[in-house]
């Protein structure tokens, strides 16, 4: 059946809005001075280039009632900057947050932090995410384990002082940021400098062996015309 609760090509010229292609009207609004000149050439079709000074897309909340699922996107970058590609957090304040992206100096991180809580998880590897190439990012949560990839293969985060925040997923804290390309909150941060395309977000985990076989697919020029349109779950 159809898992997917987003799913944005990122390929449409960001003042019309940035449509969601999955049929759940997930769709997006830009923000920071994106324009039809930001639609560059992506890793699927067009895809939206980041400024890492004040671009983002923002988004309604549709993943609170989330116990698990996947986050999955294409990126490029040749920036040394720490970036989130997806993030959740409130204006109002600094925490709590949550967000997938890049550490300084190309590490696939993860990080999540709740005020009045031991719950500052920050994990991270070293994965070349800087290299200018495109790399496809993915966390997958089954509500009891985290697990994250690199184009396809599993990445095992070293966590800050050895905490690991096992299963936590997008219902265990109230945000009401959700955005592509930064983290937004009472200090705006984390913004990414570069390209983003093809974020798929599902309300289900994926396997292991979807992970990998879907990015073999997309990586493969020769099944770039299979794919658009109406995405289908595993």
């Amino acid at each position: 059946g159809n898992t997917y609760a987003a799913v944005w090509h990122l390929s449409t010229t960001p003042s019309n809005g940035i449509p969601d292609s999955s049929g759940q009207d997930n769709n997006g609004t830009a923000y920071g001075d994106m324009t039809a000149a930001d639609i560059v050439p992506g890793k699927i079709g067009n895809c939206l280039k980041f400024d890492g000074v004040d671009d983002f897309v923002s988004f309604r909340d549709f993943t609170a009632s989330f116990d698990s699922g996947t986050i999955t996107a294409w990126v490029r970058t040749t920036s040394p900057q720490q970036a989130a590609v997806w993030s959740e957090a409130v204006h109002d304040g600094l925490k709590p947050y949550l967000m997938i992206g890049m550490k300084e100096e190309g590490a696939l991180w993860y990080g999540r932090d709740v005020y009045g809580m031991d719950s500052n998880f920050q994990g991270w590897k070293d994965v070349n995410l800087n290299d200018g190439n495109w790399h496809a990012v993915t966390w997958s949560s089954t509500g009891t384990s985290n697990r994250f990839y690199c184009d396809g293969q599993e990445v095992l985060l070293d966590w800050q002082d050895g905490q690991n925040p096992n299963g936590l997923w997008c219902n265990d804290q109230s945000t009401d940021s959700h955005t592509l390309g930064g983290m937004i909150r009472a200090q705006n941060s984390e913004f990414w400098d570069g390209c983003i395309d093809e974020v798929h977000i599902t309300s289900q985990p994926l396997s292991s062996a979807w992970i990998a076989t879907e990015y073999a697919n997309q990586n493969s020029p020769a099944s770039f015309s299979l794919l658009g349109g109406q995405e289908t779950g595993p």
